[in-house]
């Protein structure tokens, strides 16, 4: 590998990484304040948020930074499984929650989904584009 593929290829790892972890759990947090939804986070033990994350982000990186087909596809499904399991079950809600609270706390966690595999995306091209020079 020449020194720019190898700057690329650190440039794809960060942005797809830590600065999408960043940006999605920002994203995250102010969706969540704004919505005046912190109080109705389900209680209990969980599959850390940031650890699904930074999986699903170095699979996608990989995924498309190897042109592997059907990557936006994948990228749905993937999502589409996290929504609908445990995460957002109405048996592992707060007590406090009501029905609206569920749907808004749903919707946070696919848009922050969204963003996080936005990231994985932007990285993964730029590591294909790394590969290609």
């Amino acid at each position: 590998m020449t020194p720019a593929e190898l700057f690329w290829f650190g440039i794809a790892l960060v942005i797809s990484l830590p600065l999408g972890g960043i940006a999605t759990a920002i994203f995250y947090r102010r969706l969540i304040k704004r919505l005046d939804l912190a109080s109705k986070l389900p209680a209990g033990p969980v599959v850390p948020g940031w650890l699904i994350g930074v999986i699903e982000r170095i699979f996608f990186t990989i995924v498309v930074a190897y042109d592997i087909s059907g990557a936006a596809v994948g990228m749905v499904a993937w999502i589409t499984v996290k929504m609908v399991s445990s995460w957002n079950r109405p048996d592992r809600t707060h007590a406090k929650e009501d029905a609206e609270s569920a749907v808004q706390l749903s919707m946070a966690a696919l848009l922050a989904s969204l963003v996080s595999v936005t990231f994985a995306a932007v990285g993964g091209l730029l590591w294909r584009a790394a590969l290609l020079s």
